[in-house]
This record gives structure tokens, sequence and C-alpha cells, in this order.
């Protein structure tokens, strides 16, 4: 379904919640996922833990307003050159905003072949599929070469997806290296520094290939 013609028809349940990060839960609404913002973020400041309101946060540090939605055009900006074989190995963000109160996004549901939900690769265990890890090489191609620097290439963004007796990476985090992710590392806007942060990311993908 192309992107511009997605309708919001999913209702926003909170019942089962399969996943969550540092800024948001991600709750299962099949064939969907919700990402909802968190309202707080809670730090440890002199010995004591703070609660900090999220989006207030995420636009100081960031200058981001709303983080679904800076997802969401991440994710239009890279969908146009995904090439045909590593299709499946981007999950599509079909919609973000506000809606019933909440700040969400709503990408698909990633389910296994027998139709249980894929783990992330921290919880995979050791992968032994050669067509796993060379697709992944060949999405670390793709993404360097469309000048594309995930920050979200890890273990647990990552998902392991077993479809057709193969074992697929996929990624579902689309938020954006450079200095409004690190707004403090300077170095982050020149393109040859970028490159070389994001091929350490796949390095430490490649790394747990050898962990058993």
């Amino acid at each position: 379904m192309p992107l511009e013609s997605f309708r919001v028809e999913a209702e926003l349940t909170l019942d089962e919640k399969i996943a969550e990060g540092h800024h948001r839960e991600v709750f299962r609404a099949d064939p969907y996922v919700w990402k909802i913002l968190m309202p707080y973020r809670v730090k440890r400041r002199a010995g004591r833990t703070v609660r900090l309101p999220l989006q207030a946060y995420i636009e100081q540090k960031h200058g981001i307003e709303d983080f679904n939605l800076h997802e969401l055009e991440n994710y239009r900006r890279l969908d146009p050159h995904i090439p045909d074989g590593l299709r499946g190995s981007f999950n599509p963000v079909h919609w973000a905003g506000r809606y019933q109160g909440h700040s969400v996004s709503l990408s698909d549901l990633v389910l296994n072949d027998d139709g249980s939900i894929a783990r992330p690769l921290a919880q995979a265990g050791v992968i032994l599929d050669e067509k796993f890890w060379s697709a992944l090489d060949e999405m670390e191609v793709f993404l360097t070469r469309c000048k594309m620097f995930l920050i979200g290439i890890n273990r647990e963004n990552l998902l392991v997806q077993n479809k057709n007796g193969v074992q697929l990476p996929v990624i579902v985090d689309y938020k954006w290296m450079g200095r409004e992710a690190f707004p403090y590392q300077f170095w982050l806007r020149y393109e040859t520094c970028l490159k070389q942060k994001l091929h350490r990311k796949f390095q430490r993908l490649r790394a747990t290939r050898l962990q058993v």
C-alpha cells in the first residue's frame, strides 16, 4: 500500500506490550504495532532518581518536536531507494502523529512463519543461516551508498524473522545519526565520520556471529 494512501484504521490498544526502548513502548495491534512515546524519561542526578517529561527532554536535547513524525519522515526518505531484494528487511512505518492523546507511530507486526513474533537479535541466540549475514552485508552497502546513516543498527532494534525457511534481518528503527541524535559529537557533521560510525554498528552485529 502506498504510504500516501494509508489511513489509520487500527484501534489504539495497550493490552499487549511486546517491547520497550529508551523512548517508546511497543504494543501489538494485529496486523500492526503501535510505538508510543513514553511520558517520562528516568534519569539519575546527584544520587536521586528524576522523572523528566520525555517530549520536553527530546526537544531540548535533539531539537525534535515530534519523535514519531521525525522517524516517519526518515523512513519516507529511505523507502523509494530500498532495493527489491532488501524490501523485506526494512519494516515500513505507515503513519505517525497524535492519536487518542498519544504521540504514536504505526508499523507492521513482524511475524515468523509459525505466527510467533520475530525477536531481536539480542534474544535470538546464534544465527547460523548464511543468508542472514549476507543480507546484513547488503544492507550496510545500501545504506552507505545512499548516505542513509541509521542510528538504530543494534542488537535490540534488528529483528530476526524466520520466513520461508530463511532467517532475515529486519530493521524496525529509523532514527538518523548526526547532530540531532548526538548533539555533542560535532564530528558527525562530516560524512566520513558517519560512515565509520555506521560501519562500527554493523561490525558489532557481526560480532554476535561468533558468540555461542
